[in-house]
């Protein structure tokens, strides 16, 4: 409203007076003094009369009132300045119901003023001028109103989406408190279930380690000759239990895994010696089996750092696989260091058996947990189906890889690559123990 005051003074000092001076600032004053109430009003009873009541529109009417009262004041059928009352129709906050009542109400306001002067001041209107008025302004009303509706429906549909998203973000957020609960609780089960696998292996360990331990005792002090039959039957009591400790330690192994709680205790020991020592233990699997066991090293093979235990287990059970599937036949074991980039050399251990073999889809399950190539093969050979997956385990553990390869009936190909040197660059310490793996390192911390 201040902007169409301050039109109304230049348009009578510059173009021409309408009106007289003192009509002029009787306007002025009036002007200011509804703009202070309407802001007084909108102020104090504003938030009061909103859920009943919009003042917006009663006072956008009485703005266009207040503009057709400036028009006149600026020559009135003759005003340039007719077109503000079109200006409050371009509030977006209006209603489409709201700005259609009032392009109805923009061209009989100029209508009434048109009246006034000729009835009052009595000047005579041109006919034609004046229609074209009217018409420009009720188009122009119509085309704000227009605009109004698509506003409308902008803003619906904004209120909506908002409502969506903020539907969206609490089931987000529910979501994830559940998922959060799930983890916790699942967290807290996998802790559970390792402190109870680490008990029992303890508690089913020490009675197992007494009856070897008695077994072997008693196979000491037999005679060779006449207690054969119960040396061999003891013989068997051992084998027996040796498979069992080993298995409750597959099944502890696994545990510490899924915990992500396997430790490494590296240290720098000779890959011709740890060669020679798992084919030393398996020799005598081979030779009661009937499987001659071939080792071949490419030297130099020189040395590794690495946790020496567990690539020991791992040739292991991957020697003692072959064997276990191979009924005729050899098992060969060809080792050989391959240099890398940047000085990381390599250390590769294939595995070969002229065994039964894999299928793909044997391949496919290969490394899943308590899985094994099928029921039949379990049954006809044993296991657990863990060995492979701690193997492949281990393996990564260590930045290595472990990979198969197989063709049906004719065996299978296991190539464990292994970096020369895990981890950090071990630090000097006490001679004849080696560093453990540390946090900051990026492996897990402990013994073996």
């Amino acid at each position: 409203m201040n902007a169409i005051l301050a039109a109304v003074f230049l348009h009578h000092y510059l173009v021409g007076p309408a009106v007289s001076t003192n009509q002029l600032w009787i306007l002025a004053v009036a002007i200011e003094a509804y703009c202070g109430l309407s802001w007084l009003v909108l102020g104090t009873l504003w938030e009061r009369f909103r859920p009943v009541l919009d003042l917006q529109f009663p006072l956008t009417v009485l703005d266009i009132m207040a503009c057709g009262v400036a028009t006149y004041a600026t020559g009135g059928e003759r005003s340039w300045l007719f077109f503000i009352l079109l200006l409050r129709l371009t509030d977006l906050s209006l209603s489409f119901r709201h700005v259609l009542f009032l392009s109805h109400l923009v061209p009989l306001t100029y209508v009434a003023m048109l009246a006034y002067v000729a009835q009052v001041d009595g000047r005579a209107i041109l006919t034609g001028p004046a229609v074209a008025k009217v018409f420009s302004l009720y188009g122009s009303g119509i085309y704000f109103a227009l605009i109004a509706r698509i506003a409308e429906n902008l803003r619906a549909q904004l209120v909506a989406a908002n409502r969506v998203g903020r539907d969206l973000v609490n089931q987000l957020e529910e979501k994830s408190a559940r998922l959060e609960y799930s983890m916790n609780k699942a967290e807290e089960a996998s802790r559970m279930k390792t402190q109870f696998l680490a008990t029992v292996s303890h508690e089913l360990r020490t009675p197992l380690t007494a009856v070897i331990s008695r077994a072997e005792m008693v196979i000491d002090e037999a005679d060779q000759e006449r207690d054969a039959a119960l040396i061999g039957d003891l013989r068997q009591i051992t084998a027996s239990a040796h498979q069992l400790n080993r298995i409750i330690g597959d099944v502890l192994n696994v545990a510490k895994m899924e915990a992500g709680k396997i430790p490494l205790r590296l240290e720098r020991f000779d890959v011709a010696e740890i060669v020679d020592d798992a084919a030393w233990t398996i020799e005598p699997l081979g030779e009661r089996a009937g499987i001659r066991v071939v080792v071949r090293q490419a030297a130099p093979l020189g040395t590794m750092y690495a946790d020496r235990g567990k690539l020991r287990q791992i040739l292991l059970k991957l020697l003692g696989n072959a064997i276990k599937f191979t009924e005729a036949g050899t098992v060969e074991l060809d080792v050989q260091r391959v240099a890398g980039w940047n000085n990381r050399d390599q250390i590769t251990f294939v595995v070969r058996d002229t065994g039964i073999g894999m299928t793909p889809e044997v391949q496919a399950r290969l490394f899943t947990p308590f899985m094994q190539g099928d029921v039949s093969a379990t049954r006809k050979y044993g296991g657990t189906g863990l060995g492979l997956v701690i193997s492949r385990q281990f393996a990564e553990i260590m930045g290595g890889t472990l990979r198969p390869e197989s063709t049906v009936g004719v065996g299978r190909v296991f190539t464990l690559t292994m970096p020369a040197d895990v981890g950090p660059t071990p630090s000097p310490g006490p001679p004849g123990e080696p560093p453990v793996a540390c946090a900051a390192d990026g492996l897990p911390v402990g013994a073996p």
